[in-house]
């Protein structure tokens, strides 16, 4: 470890190594420009369906450790043989996976995981459908109408890793609104699968009834078939303040806050916010309990501004005002990540740092080099990869000071 090219600049240098070829015919993503997700949609008796709609989802995860992106990957309609394939390009510079969702009216959902690797094949199943249904009801008791109910993961049987909905998909395909009389319904579930709920209305506290402890157990909090369900949703909290530089005081805008909750998770069913021009931000639709607020760092640059977390707590109803979040430039860490075999630089690796469970990652460039803005203090190195390689690389501890 050592002081980089430039005043406060820390650099320190990681190796990766070449993967052996993987045995078994599997083609790995970093020996082809393309990998396939290629399978079959078949009924509850093993025939092929026909006239099933089959869509492929590609989920990225971002730099902060916290968030990810979902988009569309690809879509088709299978034939008599009930067939499907898909391709994706085999390099990615950031963690991602697949999900391949089936439909064919008056059937259960088909839902398979594709690990993006490299080429796999699998079937999909569209069995028995079951509904899931039940009321959302405010503090009295009473109906709330056109609150907008999501399944927020959905999971089926104890095949958990290879038949889930995560929770950045579900909502997505899974949304549905309370009528008059509070009560929503989901109609196509398969038989054996489990859910959890996300629950939205304008000055409500958002309410999510995911537990982590749960999440990948051998069921969550409902069961496909209940219809009785009962949930109730409070009056919103609320947190207010302004971002603004430590040594001046002026505010800046349009920088990112993501909301946190225990267990140094991103706050269920709740998106980043970003602060206006005048600085200041606003965090809604928040219940009761402890939160922190948390500076979100881009993923193809050094952020321009760093903070240190800031706790907030909250009652039930309570609209938190005068918050103030200082950023400052804090410190550049530079990792430059080669080859162990050549000692070469390696483009599109990933790595990041952590910090008290906070964590943020960057992109090698062409040079080799992940630079991070970080505020100060002590973190360690981590999560060193890219396809085709081991990273041989040790954690290493840093140390980041101001300016």
């Amino acid at each position: 470890m050592k002081r980089g090219r430039g005043v406060g600049v820390l650099l320190v240098s990681v190796l990766l190594g070449v993967l052996p070829a993987v045995p078994g015919g599997r083609v790995e993503a970093a020996q082809g420009k393309q990998i396939t997700c290629t399978g079959r949609v078949l009924d509850a008796a093993g025939q092929p369906l026909a006239a099933a709609k089959v869509r492929v989802y590609q989920d990225t995860y971002a730099s902060d450790g916290y968030s990810s992106e979902v988009t569309a990957a690809g879509e088709a309609t299978t034939g008599a043989d009930g067939a499907f394939s898909f391709a994706v390009p085999a390099e990615s510079a950031t963690y991602r996976y697949g999900t391949v969702v089936a439909e064919k009216k008056g059937l259960a959902l088909g839902v398979g995981s594709w690990d993006m690797r490299g080429d796999q094949t699998l079937d999909l199943t569209l069995g028995e459908a079951k509904p899931l249904a039940g009321v959302i009801v405010d503090e009295q008791e009473q109906p709330i109408p056109e609150a907008t109910v999501s399944i927020y993961v959905l999971q089926r049987g104890d095949a958990f890793q290879q038949r889930a909905l995560s929770m950045r998909l579900a909502p997505r395909l899974l949304t549905t609104h309370t009528d008059a009389a509070g009560r929503f319904h989901f109609p196509n579930l398969p038989a054996d699968a489990g859910a959890d709920l996300l629950v939205r209305t304008p000055g409500r506290a958002t309410i999510c009834t995911y537990a982590p402890s749960m999440y990948g157990g051998p069921s969550l909090r409902y069961r496909a078939g209940q219809t009785e369900i009962r949930l109730t949703q409070p009056v919103e909290a609320k947190i207010e303040g302004v971002i603004a530089q430590k040594q001046t005081g002026q505010p800046v805008g349009g920088l990112t806050l993501r909301v946190i909750s225990a267990g140094n998770r991103s706050l269920d069913g709740h998106d980043a916010i970003e602060s206006k021009a005048d600085g200041t931000f606003a965090v809604p639709a928040l219940a009761a309990g402890q939160y922190t607020l948390l500076l979100v760092m881009p993923g193809d640059r050094p952020a321009d501004w760093v903070a240190a977390p800031v706790p907030v707590e909250l009652k039930a109803g309570e609209v938190g005002t005068g918050l103030k979040i200082e950023v400052s430039q804090g410190g550049i860490l530079e990792i430059a990540v080669t080859d162990a075999a050549g000692n070469q630089p390696v483009e599109k690796a990933s790595a990041g740092v952590s910090q008290s469970g906070q964590y943020i990652s960057g992109t090698s460039d062409a040079e080799g080099i992940i630079r991070l803005r970080l505020a100060p203090g002590t973190y360690q190195i981590q999560n060193v990869q890219k396809q085709g390689y081991n990273s041989t690389a040790q954690p290493q501890t840093v140390t980041i000071e101001e300016g």
